[in-house]
C-alpha cells in the first residue's frame, strides 16, 4: 500500500555535568580497519563540533564508548516483543539491521529552562543505498500508516500521534514527522528530521513539553542540513 509505519522511542532528557579531563597518554599507532574507522569518526566529530544547539551552544559530544554501545545494539534484536494497537498499525518487518559499517558520533543539548532537548546522531556508511533504505525508506513521502498508535514494550505502554511534516528537503534524501508520545498522563512532543546524502547521514530529533514553534522547527531542519553538508 505504500504507506511508512513510522516507529520511535520516548527520548530521554538527560542533563550531563562536566569534569576536570585526565591528563591523556600517548596513543598507539593502528593499521588497518581500526585506523579506518577512527579516521570516519574523527570525521564526524568535526561536522558535530561546528554544530550548537537552539540557543547557540555547543553541543555536549557523548563519548565514545556510550555512542558505540548504541551502535552495537542497534544490530541486535530488540530484546521485549512490542504489542501494536491498533494490530495493522505494526511494522511488516519487527527488526531490519543497519547498513554493514555504520559508524556514528551523538551530540545533545544541555536541559535547557523549558525542559526541551535536542539530539543529534551524523552517521556514515559505505553504501549509499543501504544508507537511504534503513534511515529514509524507499518513498519518505508517503503518508504515515496510523497517525494514532499505542505501543506497549515490557507491560509499559505509549501513545503515538503522528502528522507529516511538509517541508523541502533539506538533503538529497530526508523525512520529517512531527508526534507526541503520552505516557501515564505526561506528553512529550518531537520533531525529528533524518537526511542522508552520499555516505552521510543525521538524525536531529527536538523534544519539548509544548509544541514547537516555527523558528524552533526550522532550526531543527536547518541542523540537519548543515549536519550532511
Amino acid at each position: 500500500m505504500g504507506a511508512v509505519v513510522v516507529v520511535s522511542a520516548v527520548l530521554a532528557l538527560t542533563s550531563c555535568t562536566g569534569g576536570e579531563m585526565e591528563r591523556e597518554e600517548p596513543s598507539p599507532v593502528v593499521s588497518g580497519p581500526t585506523s579506518a574507522a577512527a579516521e570516519i569518526g574523527e570525521r564526524l566529530g568535526n561536522r558535530l563540533v561546528s554544530l550548537t544547539d537552539l540557543q547557540g551552544r555547543p553541543l555536549y559530544v557523548v563519548p565514545g564508548g556510550e555512542t558505540q554501545n548504541y551502535l552495537d545494539a542497534l544490530g541486535r534484536p530488540p530484546l521485549f516483543e512490542r504489542t501494536y494497537t491498533p494490530e495493522e498499525c505494526a511494522p511488516d518487518t519487527a527488526f531490519s539491521p543497519p547498513p554493514a559499517g555504520l559508524e556514528g558520533v551523538f551530540g545533545r543539548s544541555h536541559i535547557s529552562d523549558d525542559q526541551s532537548g535536542l539530539r543529534v546522531w551524523i552517521y556514515s556508511a559505505p553504501n549509499e543505498a543501504e544508507l537511504v533504505e534503513y534511515f529514509v525508506g524507499s518513498d519518505p513521502g508517503a503518508p504515515v500508516q496510523c497517525t494514532d498508535v499505542r505501543i506497549m514494550t515490557n507491560g509499559v505502554t505509549q501513545a503515538f500521534s503522528y502528522t507529516r511534516i511538509d517541508t523541502p528537503p533539506v538533503a538529497l534524501h530526508s523525512r520529517s514527522i512531527q508526534y507526541s508520545v503520552t505516557q501515564d498522563d505526561s506528553t512529550t512532543h518531537h520533531v525529528a528530521v533524518t537526511a542522508v546524502n552520499g555516505t552521510v547521514a543525521a538524525r536531529v530529533t527536538l523534544s519539548t513539553t509544548d509544541l514547537a514553534d516555527q523558528a524552533m522547527t526550522d532550526a531543527v531542519f536547518n541542523l540537519a542540513r548543515l549536519a550532511t553538508s
